[in-house]
């Protein structure tokens, strides 16, 4: 970074013959191993062969994967807070799960008729399933109604047995 630069170098494309350090743990190359750029590939998306202090050497190492020597502490502490604010995060869904969970048991425990807010949804949705029942027992006995009568008339005649079979096998 020059004297009189007037942005900083941290994002800058790396040259050839430049000093660099393996921003984390790359094959054969542990993180922060400094290492020469030797070559330098592409366009849009450039491309490194890095021959690095421990003897390996690597190619098509992506910019991500390399840091210039003095920005090694300030990239690895903004590491380190996008670290800690993913655990916090981590932390807190782990939390909201184990109370939704012990919730859901508390829940289970109640006797039948205690279950508060949950009940409303359970008896529409019993009710729901009994006035489907209903329905099905009112096209299945076609002395109820015409309409009974003209919808059972359109459904298949092995449906409309499955239906009798299952409501005699569960006693209705």
């Amino acid at each position: 970074m020059g004297l009189f630069s007037k942005s900083d170098d941290y994002n800058r494309i790396f040259r050839r013959n430049e000093r660099v350090v393996a921003a984390y743990d790359l094959p054969g190359v542990p993180e922060r191993t400094g290492g020469k750029i030797k070559m330098v590939n592409g366009f849009e998306w450039y491309r490194y062969w890095v021959f690095f202090d421990n003897g390996v050497q690597l190619g098509s190492l992506d910019g991500s994967a390399l840091l210039r020597p003095h920005h090694w502490e300030r990239w690895r502490s903004e590491r380190e807070e996008v670290m800690a604010e993913i655990e916090t995060r981590m932390e807190a869904v782990v939390a909201e799960q184990e109370a939704l969970q012990i919730a859901l048991a508390e829940e289970a425990a109640l006797p039948a008729g205690q279950s508060g807010e949950t009940e409303g949804v359970a008896e529409s949705e019993s009710t729901t399933e009994s006035e489907s029942i209903a329905e099905i027992d009112s096209v299945a006995d076609p002395a109820t109604s015409d309409a009974a009568a003209a919808l059972l008339s359109k459904l298949p005649e092995h449906l409309v047995e499955r239906s009798r079979s299952a409501r005699t096998r569960l006693g209705g």
